[in-house]
């Protein structure tokens, strides 16, 4: 489904508020708003949001949840996701991790439709999207496989219908200083932004 209007949805994933995230996310906000892009930006953990996914939602297809309803209605409406979170042994946090497992559902970001023989066919509903990904961590780079990468790549988004996601890792984040990841961070954004 083609949207009609461009929007970007941010999606950031950091318990500390005076991470390296959430300077990214500021930066973010800053650069698409002026340009007047319209831009929601939900910070999980500032919204304490719920990660658990129940026995009764994966049954019903469904959550009661207004926050989960929320967060789905603006999935939908974005054309573009940014995600912004921390590397936590080789993934992304729990948090993001459970977003994902609740928001990303039949009806939301695919669907199965009965076909003639009786079978279901799988239908993607995100493939007008663009994903984009900043990721940190403490390591330094080329230290060791980035598995988060795959995760996204390979994992998450193919079955959505996109292919292709931009991902980008900021290594060393602690002997970093704001000039550098300010820089770092405006460089990322206006790749993604260029391919999207």
């Amino acid at each position: 489904m083609k949207k009609s209007h461009d929007k970007t949805l941010i999606i950031l994933c950091n318990p500390r508020n005076d991470s390296v995230c959430h300077q990214f996310a500021a930066i973010a906000v800053e650069v698409l708003t002026s340009t007047n892009k319209t831009v929601i930006l939900h910070d999980l953990y500032q919204e304490n949001f719920n990660p658990i996914l129940t026995a009764s939602e994966i049954q019903s297809k469904f959550s009661f949840d207004p926050l989960v309803q929320q967060h789905s209605q603006d999935l939908m409406n974005a054309t573009n996701i940014l995600f912004i979170h921390p590397e936590w042994w080789g993934g992304p946090p729990a948090m993001l991790k459970g977003w994902l497992d609740r928001i990303l559902t039949p009806g939301v970001a695919y669907e199965f439709e009965p076909t003639e023989t009786g079978s279901t066919t799988h239908i993607p509903l995100l493939s007008e999207t663009s994903i984009g990904v900043l990721c940190t961590t403490d390591a330094p780079q080329g230290h060791g496989p980035t598995l988060v990468e795959e995760v996204w790549r390979k994992s998450v988004w193919s079955f959505c219908g996109i292919n292709e996601i931009f991902f980008a890792m900021h290594f060393d984040t602690r002997k970093t200083g704001v000039s550098q990841r300010n820089a770092w961070a405006h460089q990322a954004l206006s790749h993604f932004f260029d391919q999207s």
